[in-house]
This record gives structure tokens, sequence and C-alpha cells, in this order.
């Protein structure tokens, strides 16, 4: 028995003898595997080709960096260049004067008014000197318009002509139509001054009818059958319905004779309130060929009917003011129906 154990024993020496139970060594792994970067070794020699693409991957991700720093920066200003010309267009459309490009010259005044150092008292000075410089130049500038126009007037030979040189009531011009004398009241001697004469269709130069003053002519209208004096030193002009007939003093006034429907059939004096909403004063209202007319109040204007028709007398006035108005009463005296 002890034989045996003693046996068994020796057999189980043997058998740890001949298994041995393996070791296991415990190892760490390099510090470059964790940054990707290995120096490896080929036969004692360490592998230069891994260490240059680990070198050129870092210069890449510098200059990716370097890159995006530079693309920032472009587009920051960029940005503020754009902006910069958006303000300007603003500026320029608000102030199409302004010089869009001196921004200092821009924003002086704003910085002057924005600058705590500056007293308020000082700028509102200062606005108030500009101010008045401004009244001064526009008041010099509407002296020297005064003195211009005191000078063309001074200087018109037109206007100095219509003056009543004889004191007739004719004034010179119209004394120059008729053919009159401008230094005598009664150029034909026949005791009646040429005013006189002429708004009762006399001849101031002669005997008779003022027809017979070469220097008047009549005017017939077939179709509404009216005549009317006029001098023939004027144009006439008429519409082809002869509806309105024009006699051209010049090109700044002129005489018109309108012919309309009295559709309500008024007399000429209900005629005129209900067109103009004025009451007629009764010297305003003159007889002429047998017929009530209504003379304006500032006398460029005559309105009679004969009851289905208005015929109106204008004066369109020149600029200088009425240069015949006493042509203009002849040819109302003498207007006629046929």
């Amino acid at each position: 028995m002890r034989n045996k154990d003693k046996k068994t024993e020796e057999i189980l020496d043997a058998d740890q003898k001949i298994v041995k139970e393996p070791s296991f060594g415990v190892h760490k792994m390099p510090k470059s595997y964790k940054t990707g970067r290995f120096d490896s070794v080929f036969h004692g020699k360490k592998d230069t080709t891994s260490a240059n693409s680990v070198l050129e991957e870092k210069n890449k991700q510098q200059l990716n960096s370097k890159g995006k720093k530079i693309g920032f920066l472009i587009v920051f200003f960029g940005i503020i260049f754009i902006s910069g010309l958006a303000y300007s267009a603003f500026l320029y459309i608000k102030n199409p004067e302004a010089n869009i490009f001196n921004f200092s010259a821009l924003f002086e005044r704003k910085n002057v008014i924005e600058d705590p150092t500056i007293e308020d008292e000082q700028v509102v000075e200062e606005v108030i000197e500009e101010e008045v410089v401004e009244e001064e130049i526009i008041e010099e500038e509407i002296i020297e318009e005064e003195v211009v126009e005191e000078e063309v007037v001074e200087e018109n030979p037109v206007l100095s002509e219509i003056n009543d040189s004889d004191g007739d009531g004719l004034n010179d011009l119209e004394e120059i139509i008729l053919g009159t004398n401008l230094l005598s009241s009664d150029t034909d001697n026949d005791g009646f001054d040429d005013l006189t004469e002429v708004l009762n269709l006399y001849n101031p130069v002669g005997s008779g009818s003022i027809l017979e003053n070469g220097n008047i002519s009549e005017y017939k209208n077939e179709i509404f059958s009216y005549s009317i004096f006029y001098p023939i030193a004027w144009e006439i002009k008429a519409l082809s319905d002869s509806t309105s007939v024009n006699f051209f003093i010049n090109q700044d006034s002129f005489v018109q004779v309108l012919v309309e429907e009295n559709e309500l059939k008024k007399d000429i004096v209900d005629w005129y309130f209900s067109r103009f909403f004025e009451i007629v004063d009764d010297s305003l209202v003159l007889e002429v060929d047998g017929l009530e007319g209504v003379l304006s109040p500032n006398k460029d204007s005559f309105y009679l009917t004969d009851g289905d028709k208005v015929y109106s007398i204008f004066y369109s006035l020149s600029p200088r003011g009425p240069e015949y108005p006493n042509i203009f009463r002849m040819m109302i005296n003498s207007f006629k129906l046929r």
C-alpha cells in the first residue's frame, strides 16, 4: 500500500516536470499608438517612410487651419465692404448732392453734435449763423432780381409808348393804330376829341364813319349773321364752324368773339348770374344795337344775347396789361346782329 502510494507520488512528480503552466507577460501599448505615430524598426533601422507621411499629414492639417483663417478674414472684410457700399448708396439716395466717398465730410456735422465735449450752445450758435448767412444770400439775390426787372421796365420802349402824350384818353399805341396825332387831342379839329369820336364810331382823322378811316375794317360772320369793326393790322383766325373768331393783336394778346347756345333762353343779366354767380351792377349793363349786354367788372369781357344765342367778346390781355382798351370798347360798340 505504501509502495502504491509512493509510485503514485512518483508519477505525479513526473507529470509536474513534464507539464508546465503557461506564463503570460503583460505588455503596455506604446504612447505613439494613441497619437497615430509609430516608429517601426526593420532590421535594426527606423522606418523613415512612415515618419515622412506623418509629417506630411501634420503639414496638411496646419495648411488647412491657415486656409480656414484666411477664408474667415476674407468673408469678414467682404461683409464690411459690402455694408459700406450699401450705406453709401443709401446716403446718396437721401442726398444726391453729397459726396458719398467723403465720409469725413458726411459725418463731420454729426460727430460735432454727438461729441460730449462741445456744449449745446455752441452748436446752436453755429446753426443760427448758417441760417443768417443763407438769408443774407437769398435777400441779395432778390434785390438783384428786382434791380434787373426795374432796369428792363425802364429801358423797354414799348411800355413807354403806352403813355397818353396828348391827354385825350387814347394811349399812344391806339393813336398809332388809328393814325391820329399823338400830340393833338382833336386830330381833325372838328370840335370833338379823338376818344369821343372813336367810341361813337366816327372817324377821328376826318369826316364820316370810322370805317372811312383806312386803318379800320369790318368783319362779317355769315353763319351767325353778326358784324364787328377791327383794326386791319390785326390778323383774323376763325374756326371752321365760325363759333370762335380771334383777332390777334400780337403773340401775347387777342380779341375773341365766341357764340354759344342760350339753352334756358334767359336774358343776359340772369344768364351772367347763372354763369358767374355775380350780381350785375347797373352801371355795367350796356345797350348795343338795341340789345342789353353786360360788361365784366374788369372791363375785359362783354356778353349779350338775342334770346337764342349768347355772344361773348373777350379781350385776352398781354402780360403788360390792356394795350388797346379803347379799341376794344370800339369793337363792342360796333357789334351788330343782321
